[in-house]
């Protein structure tokens, strides 16, 4: 693998509901001329008219902008959502559009959409809305299982969202009524691991994970305590596996994360669409050959 082209990362997504409308959307871009690889998420909100709509353009007006990047420096996540916020409102303002007449139009269209792009040195996030993005260290799973580590994956995503009337409600996120600050992403920047362990990113809906989903309880010293999330530890189960077997390729990926969502199904963690998508660094990768090659010299 050549180290100096992040087009030669895996990506891969998946997604499953148990609704008759999934309103996730997910895809990945693999830019081989501004050398730079991504994956995107968005949640179309459920309580939405067109919600899989405004999702489903979300995420293929930020893959189509991402593709079409010719140099790394072009890289301006704050276009790429504004982008989709554009194409969501043309949609919407579509003279034939065929919607209801009494149509709602403040909750219309809605979506949330997190991305994460991989240049040669850098990882670049963003999101609106809600959900996860996690950071991964490429040696997460050669740790005891009886250790919670919290330094292997760290979420990024600090949710838009606010306690009202007993509901999480979305402050940011896409749709043809939200303007200005309301669509503005948050976005963070990190220098990748080239040296040692290399980089993994996980990015999800909240249908998977969000900080704002966590169950929370108080013990009788009226002490916090937040649950642990079953869904991310079956993801690491499952990614361990991937990393076990002898090919890393994308097809085998994709083929893991859908695994794992029916994994989620046996376990009737599927309340809502479950949408995720992996990228991992070709730093990663070896690191993980490494250990792989390690643990057969050790039997």
């Amino acid at each position: 693998m050549d180290r100096d082209n992040p087009t030669t990362t895996l990506v891969a997504a998946a997604s499953l509901t148990n609704k008759v409308v999934n309103q996730d959307a997910c895809g990945v871009v693999l830019n081989e001329k501004a050398r730079l690889s991504a994956i995107v998420v968005a949640d179309g909100l459920g309580s939405h008219y067109g919600a899989e709509i405004a999702s489903r353009i979300a995420v293929d007006t930020a893959a189509r902008y991402l593709q079409a990047i010719e140099s790394p420096s072009d890289l301006d996540l704050d276009r790429v959502f504004s982008a989709a916020r554009h194409a969501i409102d043309n949609y919407a303002s579509q003279d034939g559009l065929a919607t209801p007449p009494d149509l709602d139009w403040d909750n219309a269209f809605g979506t949330t959409l997190l991305c994460a792009v991989e240049t040669r040195d850098l990882i670049t996030v963003g999101y609106l809305g809600n959900g996860g993005i996690f950071h991964i260290r490429g040696d997460f799973q050669s740790f005891p299982k009886n250790q919670l580590l919290p330094w292997t994956a760290i979420n990024y995503l600090n949710p838009h969202s606010a306690p009202r009337d007993g509901k999480n409600v979305l402050y940011k996120l896409l749709s043809p009524r939200r303007k200005g600050p309301e669509t503005v992403p948050a976005i963070l920047t990190f220098r990748k691991d080239n040296e040692f362990l290399g980089d993994l990113v996980m990015i999800c809906s909240d249908g998977i994970y969000s900080y704002d989903q966590t169950p929370i309880g108080k013990d009788a010293e009226d002490r916090v305590w937040i649950s642990g999330e079953r869904a991310i530890c079956l993801f690491f189960e499952f990614l361990g596996g991937f990393f076990s077997g002898e090919e890393y390729t994308a097809a085998e990926l994709e083929t893991t994360l859908h695994s794992y969502l029916a994994g989620l199904r046996l376990e009737n963690l599927v309340t809502d669409d479950c949408t995720l998508a992996v990228l991992i660094g070709d730093q990663a990768i070896r690191r993980q050959r490494a250990l792989l090659a390690h643990a057969k010299a050790a039997v």
